[in-house]
């Protein structure tokens, strides 16, 4: 079956193997599959000028002819229910709702799989929902019980299915198992064989980055500029990002995203307050030589136990589905949708005392003590402090060197 998307990009429907497939038409994926159907058939290969013209047809045809139907990437939502893509070879699902969750085969969101993304476990309710949240903590090094109920805000509201969603940041020093971390977390939610990611060079990097996976997960963050910090505050609250189209000149290309977005650092890259109110920062302690492992035996420990902690995350978001209409707090910090979701949620697995107002409200996620304002009142100290010597110095030297040299002439 063939048929389009709200932005009339095509999309083509295939039954195989007892299952439901869907491709982009100009995919790479789906012009192998027609080379191989005519192959089948005729036992030769097409000329490239016969392939684009059947290309074109069809494109055409699911856009004019097609019905609309909504697609995802990894994770979609219909009718008040969230759906999460297992990506495994039956292309089954996960449904999730206000009364649980359940494994089918055909979902009304049509997912779409980019190269590289990777199965998710089937999950496995092997211990109780707080339990299962709990288990996680051996994978992720963090300070406190305080930063881990962060992080598993910043889980539960990634496997939504619409934003905003949070940035979630991890700035230490080396040894404190960042990386790691951040592999755990995106296994757990979005697995991929590129599981980390450098910094874009551009914005067309990081648009189709986020465009083809769940989350975006940058590794070694050593600064951001300014386009760069602008566009991940973009994309944490859904944006698109538009190109001129190749050999035209007045179509456009539109990439729509909106994704949970997690980077790690061994400095303070935030530094617009704009993308300082949407940080979730945790600073992981130095992992002591005695109690290091090997990465490899951390993510061994980890598949092991990734079913249950995955069937306890799920049980947390139909637990959210359930309460969110029940939340009637008036007085939410930026980030409103976000702070409210995770309220709903954290009635299913809050071992540690944490309310949403000691998490979410407090002083140290205030205005005036976020990190982007304390680094810019350090920053303002600093430049004080610089400026004050110097002019010390500068009062104690002869006035003919501190005197601008005279211009060469030409």
């Amino acid at each position: 079956m063939l048929f389009h998307d709200h932005e009339d990009v095509a999309f083509a429907d295939i039954d195989r193997d007892g299952h439901r497939e869907t491709w982009p038409v100009r995919s790479g994926g789906y012009r192998k599959l027609l080379l191989h159907c005519y192959y089948k058939e005729n036992g030769g290969a097409p000329n490239n000028e016969a392939v684009a013209t059947a290309l074109g047809v069809i494109e055409a045809e699911a856009t004019f002819r097609g019905d609309e139907h909504p697609v995802a990437v990894r994770i979609g939502g219909h009718d008040g229910k969230i759906y999460l893509d297992l990506c495994n070879k039956d292309w089954q699902s996960i449904e999730i709702d206000a009364h649980g969750w359940r494994v089918v085969d055909k979902s009304p969101i049509r997912f779409i799989r980019s190269r590289g993304m990777l199965p998710l476990p089937e999950p496995v309710r092997e211990k109780k929902t707080k339990d299962g949240i709990t288990a996680l903590r051996n994978y992720i090094n963090v300070k406190d019980d305080a930063d881990f109920a962060l992080v598993v805000a910043w889980v539960v509201g990634a496997f939504r299915d619409h934003g905003p969603y949070a940035v979630l940041v991890f700035i230490a020093q080396h040894g404190s198992a960042k990386s790691t971390s951040l592999k755990i977390l995106r296994a757990l939610i979005d697995p991929n064989s590129a599981d980390l990611r450098a910094p874009p060079k551009t914005a067309d990097d990081l648009y189709i980055t986020a465009a083809r996976s769940h989350v975006v997960p940058l590794d070694n963050v050593s600064s951001l500029p300014e386009w760069l910090s602008d566009a991940l505050c973009r994309i944490s609250t859904g944006m698109s990002y538009a190109k001129r189209m190749l050999f035209t000149d007045q179509d456009e290309i539109l990439i729509y995203a909106v994704r949970p977005i997690a980077l790690t650092s061994i400095v303070e890259v935030i530094e617009a307050p704009d993308l300082g109110d949407r940080t979730i920062t945790i600073v992981p302690p130095r992992i002591d030589e005695k109690d290091r492992r090997e990465e490899s035996e951390v993510l061994t420990a980890f598949a092991k136990e990734r079913p249950a902690i995955l069937a306890a995350f799920l049980d947390t978001v139909a637990h959210g589905l359930k309460t969110f209409p029940n939340i009637t707090n008036t007085q939410w910090p930026r980030m409103a949708d976000f702070a409210k979701w995770a309220t709903a949620c954290e009635g299913a697995y809050d071992t540690f005392g944490l309310s949403r107002r000691n998490r979410l409200n407090s002083p140290t996620n205030s205005p005036a003590t976020t990190p982007c304002n304390r680094r810019r009142n350090r920053r303002a100290w600093a430049v004080w402090a610089v400026w004050a010597v110097v002019s010390v110095i500068l009062r104690g030297t002869p006035q003919r060197i501190r005197k601008r040299p005279p211009k060469a002439r030409p």
